[in-house]
């Protein structure tokens, strides 16, 4: 990394990811939508995904362009600005189809060792 502080960025995201995938692990839209305290989680987890990802070096986010960064960023900023115009329907949707590319994309920036 040129950056040291990167590698610890990229963790805590993928901490975060890991536990978003723990909290939502066998549920469905449905399941998700009427526990109140895994919409919680989930979204303060995708916040600490943006926060982490607004901080690392524009050089390490270049490595995963097909990451989509600025929306990491944006979702973060809604969540913690606009908490009570959220859509838990939409975090479902991000969890069940940004949430996986995202992680293959930081854990092959962590293998890479860049």
């Amino acid at each position: 990394m040129r950056d040291p502080a990167d590698s610890l960025y990229l963790s805590r995201m993928l901490e975060a990811i890991g536990r978003i995938r723990l909290y939502t692990r066998g549920m469905d839209q449905a399941g998700f939508l009427a526990d109140a305290r895994t919409c919680d989680a989930v979204a303060m987890n995708l916040l600490a995904i943006g926060e982490n990802a607004s901080k690392i070096s524009s050089e390490v986010r270049a490595l995963a362009p097909e990451a989509d960064w600025r929306d990491a960023i944006n979702l973060r900023h809604r969540i913690a600005h606009g908490y009570d115009d959220l859509s838990f329907s939409i975090l479902w949707s991000i969890v069940v189809v940004e949430l996986d590319p995202l992680a293959v994309a930081v854990e092959r920036i962590v293998a890479a060792g860049a």
